[in-house]
């Protein structure tokens, strides 16, 4: 068992570490003699691997996963994706690789987890914990330290825990400028390659996201091609920045959307920066063939139940794509009440006309 620390101890850190748990000298030509010619099972655990990149330190790792005798097992846990031939070992079927993703506490784990601290959580503190943790295994036991201290899952000083933890152990290390971007995109629900180079500045949001990815722990991949902060770490950041900032970067981040046709995202920016007519303003852009269109009917469906009544009631354009959802999606009662909504809007309309 070697555990690292997470520390930058170079190549020569690496093979001595392994040399004092094989009982041999540190060098790569005697550990890797001493792993290729092992003739029993072996589990080597290396422990927080560094988080620092190091192309030499890097190499040497690489040389022995390749090198060694199939009865040595490697089991390495580390924040960062070590830059070794780990497609190669893939393709070969020897390689089991689990992200935050996969390492993340299901809802039927977490309740694993309650049981055997003999914990009871009622149903919305358990959701609220899984929401604020993402179901991130360290956040999750922090929090749960407050609830044996008697404290509740969401109380202050629970949350000091988690953010005190991620000061000293993820974040103290991270340049400045990355700090104050992750603050940018903690406001964000989700966001692309593209939107990320928008929202930080030309040249740096491809740079920003594969670094950010190389960490493990900061950020997620949401769906295919989307991302988000981890929720811990999004909590923490988004609490740095003031209201109007926030909303002028929904507002930065809805403008961008809108201009690159990015319906839907535009419209949740618009709403998370409560700018609610230019919510409808876009929503009245989708044309009735657009709504045949991919997913578009389900999301407008999911506009239907979600909006506030307010803020169609004025729109008749509105009234009609909603009417037309309802009718397409074959829910003839809900497409009548549209229809009469939009009647009644039309009959006022005119009465004001001839006034």
């Amino acid at each position: 068992w070697c555990d690292l620390k997470g520390q930058s101890s170079g190549a020569e850190g690496l093979l001595d570490a392994l040399a004092r748990q094989l009982g041999v000298l540190p060098d790569l030509a005697s550990v890797q003699t001493y792993l290729e010619q092992q003739t029993t099972a072996l589990w080597l655990v290396i422990d927080d691997y560094s988080r620092a990149t190091d192309n030499a330190r890097d190499g040497v790792l690489n040389t022995l996963l390749l090198c060694t005798s199939h009865l040595v097992q490697w089991w390495i846990a580390s924040r960062r994706r070590p830059s070794c031939q780990l497609m190669r070992l893939l393709l070969e079927r020897k390689l089991l690789e689990l992200g935050a993703r996969e390492l993340a506490l299901s809802d039927s784990e977490l309740k694993q987890v309650l049981d055997h601290e003999a914990l009871e959580l009622a149903a919305v503190d358990a959701q609220q914990l899984m929401d604020s943790t993402g179901g991130w295994y360290a956040g999750v036991r922090l929090h749960l330290h407050g609830q044996w201290l008697g404290l509740g899952p969401d109380h202050p000083q629970s949350r000091l825990m988690v953010e005190h933890y991620l000061e000293s152990e993820v974040l103290a290390s991270l340049p400045a400028q990355w700090r104050e971007w992750l603050s940018t995109l903690a406001c964000l629900p989700a966001f692309d390659a593209a939107l990320c180079e928008q929202m930080v500045g030309k040249g740096e949001g491809d740079r920003l996201l594969r670094q950010l990815q190389e960490t493990g722990l900061l950020i997620d991949a949401s769906s295919a091609g989307r991302y988000c902060v981890q929720p811990a770490v999004a909590h923490l950041f988004s609490t740095r920045v003031t209201l109007a900032q926030r909303r002028a970067l929904l507002n930065h981040a809805c403008q961008y959307c809108i201009a690159a046709d990015q319906v839907h995202e535009a419209i949740e920016y618009a709403l998370l920066a409560r700018q609610d007519d230019v919510a409808v303003s876009v929503l009245r852009t989708i044309t009735l063939d657009r709504l045949l269109q991919g997913q578009e009917l389900a999301k407008v469906l999911h506009w239907c139940e979600t909006l506030p009544a307010q803020m169609s009631s004025h729109s008749p354009e509105l009234l009609a794509l909603f009417a037309w959802a309802q009718l397409l999606a074959g829910r003839l009662d809900a497409a009548q009440r549209w229809t009469d909504r939009l009647q009644r809007l039309i009959s006022t309309l005119l009465d004001i006309n001839r006034l």
